[in-house]
């Protein structure tokens, strides 16, 4: 029986790691939705970390497999059913808790992530709209005084702040 111990544990390393970019994913969204649009610099910095300390410990995983089980693990198609089914009963209850406790958190940074994602989109279609009034692309709103069409240059273009859509 091959010992899967460093499998285990790198698995509970990549629980770790997903809980701290939730937390990193939270923190996005709660600044996304207070406006802080000056943390969000910082906050992109230890996303970019978060992700790439799970893509290490990734390749940590795939290397702890190989170890284990040589060549036949360098397919790459190692699911958590997959290493169950081939652990012992010791290191099956291990694999089994671990693997629940990291679905259950990548589910909630991917569900998080798609909140945060759509929080960008409206918050930019926000601020879209906000230059289209400045640039007077509203076709809803007309100058208070004059014609509607008047033009300061008198081409007969509509008077606008700005010259191009952003």
């Amino acid at each position: 029986m091959n010992d899967l111990t460093p499998v285990v544990d790198v698995i509970k390393q990549m629980v770790a790691a997903y809980q701290e970019l939730l937390k990193v994913q939270e923190q996005k969204r709660d600044a996304l939705i207070a406006g802080r649009v000056d943390d969000l610099p910082d906050i992109l910095q230890e996303e970019l970390k978060a992700v790439a300390a799970t893509q290490k410990l990734e390749a940590e995983r795939q290397s702890a497999l190989e170890t284990a089980f040589g060549a036949a693990a360098s397919g790459g198609d190692w699911t958590l059913e997959k290493l169950q089914s081939v652990a012992g009963p010791v290191h099956r209850l291990q694999v089994r808790a671990a693997g629940e406790a990291l679905q259950q958190t990548v589910r909630q940074v991917q569900n998080l992530h798609e909140l945060n994602k759509k929080l960008v989109g409206q918050s930019l279609q926000y601020v879209q709209n906000t230059l289209d009034l400045m640039a007077g692309e509203n076709t809803m709103m007309t100058p208070t005084y004059g014609r509607p069409d008047a033009s300061p240059y008198g081409d007969g273009s509509p008077r606008r702040m700005f010259d191009s859509k952003v």
